[in-house]
């Protein structure tokens, strides 16, 4: 599951074997081997309605804080173009 965690994040049956890990696994640094999977392509699951929950779902838990703390650094990097990808997508987006 972790090792497909960014492609069976974007799939409805894919979101449910990942919160099932996240939910009700025993694996342990579960939520840091998903965020260190997560961080290869980030703004494209921000971007992605399924994916952004489960994104942020590993920042938001308390049981893992150093998965939380890579994945808002990977967010916040100068060095990395992801908050500007993830702004320059919605750019565009009109809303009713």
């Amino acid at each position: 599951i972790i090792l497909n965690g960014n492609s069976l994040s974007m799939n409805t049956n894919g979101t449910l074997l990942i919160n099932w890990l996240l939910d009700s696994s025993q694996l342990p640094r579960r939520y840091k081997l998903l965020a260190k999977r997560f961080t290869s392509s980030l703004a494209q699951l921000c971007c992605h309605k399924l994916a952004a929950v489960t994104v942020f779902k590993v920042i938001n838990q308390s049981i893992d804080p150093e998965a939380s703390r890579l994945l808002l650094t990977a967010l916040i990097d100068e060095q990395s173009s992801f908050m500007e990808e993830i702004l320059s997508k919605f750019a565009f987006l009109v809303f009713p």
